[in-house]
């Protein structure tokens, strides 16, 4: 029992200083209905060890997160069930900021589903003719910018007199991935339950898993260290011994 005795101490502890950390929730303001915890926070209004993403309000009490490498984007909606954050463009034209788009590795996130799409710049007139989806907000009454991942640039070009602008790998649904951007409005990250820093979850507290875990490693660690212990003291007697009669029969050959 003295052995897991500093087991059950360390746990203890550990639970007692997440307890005395809880990460609190924050809205942009009064009105809002979208609540801001673990493991986004507001600017400097947070303990540091509660989050790892910096979310900013504007005058609207809108939500705003800055990916790396790919801009401010207004937040939609986060569920911290299925750690997902639904992001939209403040200037209403979604595919624009696809045709540059890159979310950094280093931003603790995934797209659950990525395609390569090329964009074209094409005679309105024929795209329409063909039924082909156009992006509204990047087209005019003459011209009609296509996005497709399914159309190759061969014909895009000799059916549809189309110039190539650029080839972006987007994030889209799997449902929406039929081939085409449209007039898409909004996308979806998953962020990593793994990326926390003291603060797994809303309230701060270690999860049962952790602890279990860390129990489980912390009780197994005399356990494994105890043999080795053994034989490592093993084998120091023996070269003891070893040395022991070496000098014995090195004495007996000097007399």
């Amino acid at each position: 029992m003295k052995i897991l005795q500093p087991t059950f101490f360390f746990l203890f502890f550990v639970s007692f200083v997440h307890a005395k950390k809880q990460c609190p929730t924050y809205y942009c303001g009064s009105n809002s209905t979208l609540p801001i915890r673990f493991p986004f926070k507001l600017q400097d209004n947070q303990p540091q060890n509660c989050s790892y993403t910096f979310l900013t309000c504007n005058d609207q009490a809108t939500a705003i997160i800055n990916l790396p490498y790919a801009g401010d984007f207004y937040v939609r909606s986060i569920d911290y069930d299925s750690l997902t954050i639904k992001l939209y463009d403040p200037n209403n034209c979604l595919p624009k900021r696809f045709m540059s788009f890159n979310l950094s590795s280093s931003f603790p996130s995934e797209v659950s589903y990525y395609q390569n799409y090329t964009f074209y710049s094409c005679p309105k007139e024929l795209v329409e003719i063909a039924n082909l989806t156009f992006i509204g907000c990047l087209s005019n009454s003459s011209t009609a910018t296509v996005a497709t991942s399914v159309i190759g640039s061969r014909a895009m070009k000799e059916l549809y007199r189309c110039n190539e602008i650029t080839t972006s790998l987007i994030p889209v649904s799997v449902s929406d991935s039929y081939g085409f951007v449209g007039n898409q409005t909004e996308f979806v990250l998953t962020w990593f339950p793994f990326s926390c820093n003291g603060c797994p979850n809303s309230t701060g507290l270690v999860p049962p898993d952790i602890l279990a875990a860390a129990f489980i490693i912390l009780w197994m660690l005399p356990i494994i260290l105890a043999p080795l212990i053994c034989i490592s003291c093993c084998v120091h007697f023996i070269k003891e011994v070893r040395l022991g009669e070496g000098g014995e029969n090195k004495s007996s050959k000097e007399t």
